[in-house]
């Protein structure tokens, strides 16, 4: 019996620790968010987020310019994502059901703003400063983006 559960605790310890490695061992550069927006090439670099706690949802702008603190970044007339989606952890496909959120394509210098019409957005981690996740979604052959992405929580 005492071999049953010392294997047993064994196994959890290693199947928990796995899993945790998983999350805080992130490596954004193996797989960043990357495409493109209005027929350019495109790669995140950072972006903002707000996060309500009322309605569980973040909502903000995805970058390809290299910012000191995303947080003071106001709008751009660059090619860039706007994103809003649940906070809840999971996979939720494109476009949002009842328009609970939104994948857009920001075309450069105040051009067009293309919705998503397809892919999905994994939430893999929340915290009270960052979210973690994965995005593949497209408009067209011009507007589309897959890869991972960290972001910052800015209230």
């Amino acid at each position: 019996m005492k071999k049953f559960l010392g294997i047993s605790l064994l196994l959890s310890l290693v199947l928990f620790s796995g899993c945790d490695d998983e999350v805080n061992n992130f490596d954004l550069s193996k797989d960043p968010l990357s495409g493109l927006i209005g027929g350019a090439d495109w790669e995140y670099t950072g972006g903002r987020l707000l996060y309500s706690t009322l309605s569980n949802q973040a909502s903000g702008n995805i970058y390809n310019e290299l910012l000191e603190d995303p947080c003071l970044k106001p709008n751009t007339i660059a090619a860039h994502l706007q994103v809003a989606f649940p906070t809840a952890k999971g996979n939720y496909n494109l476009p949002f059901i009842n328009n609970t959120g939104y994948i857009r394509f920001a075309t450069p210098n105040g051009g067009p703003i293309y919705t998503a019409a397809g892919g999905f957005i994994e939430i893999v981690e929340v915290t009270s400063f960052e979210i973690v996740g994965y995005i593949s979604a497209d408009f067209d052959d011009n507007n589309t983006v897959q890869g991972s992405f960290l972001i910052q929580i800015c209230n």
